[in-house]
């Protein structure tokens, strides 16, 4: 339309969107947007609360036996949980642990197509406060055992076997994320 005038086939019609407003559409009202906040913080609060829950998960791009390791390691450890980490970064990883109440990250790494490191973080506030690294080697899997179930049964730590000073550290990481109380022999 030119001059009003009705278009006749053969023409090419363009056709200009309706400019509106939506500075306020869809916002809703001051006392909505309030209700929804604080139920958003009562839900992150109340899943907060619940603590002490591990969450487990591989590097970028994990070979078949660090995948197979990570399962072992979610089925043995209690209230672990393992999750697909595909491209998720630590600040993706730390966002995923304050909403759903987690508050222990263990990241097991690849080297050279095995499980390698193994990094635990702890969750404080906003923050991802890495409390060490694990070096592992030789490891075997319940798959290669034969074993059709891993699970978790008790934790048990005797430091009375270990004669280096290392055992102390690593008795208090793993009291820490197991939740155990143990005996200092």
């Amino acid at each position: 339309m030119v001059d009003g005038s009705p278009m006749t086939s053969g023409s090419i019609a363009t056709h200009e969107p309706e400019v509106r407003d939506i500075s306020a559409a869809g916002q809703g009202s001051p006392d909505i947007k309030e209700h929804q906040r604080i139920s958003r913080d009562k839900r992150v609060g109340e899943t907060e609360k619940r603590g002490g829950e591990v969450l487990v998960t591989s590097s970028h791009r994990p070979s078949r036996r660090v995948r197979s390791f990570v399962n072992d390691l979610a089925k043995t450890l209690p209230g672990a949980t393992r999750i697909n980490r595909g491209k998720k970064s630590l600040e993706d990883l730390r966002d995923l642990m304050r909403l759903t109440g987690y508050s222990v990250l263990i990241i097991v790494n690849t080297w050279k197509a095995n499980p390698g490191r193994v990094d635990v973080y702890i969750r404080e506030g906003d923050v991802l406060k890495k409390i060490g690294s694990l070096y592992i080697s030789s490891i075997k899997l319940s798959r290669e055992q034969g074993v059709p179930n891993c699970f978790f049964r008790s934790p048990q730590i005797d430091s009375g076997k270990c004669g280096a000073d290392i055992c102390g550290v690593l008795i208090d990481i793993f009291s820490t994320i197991l939740g155990a109380r143990h005996d200092s022999n």
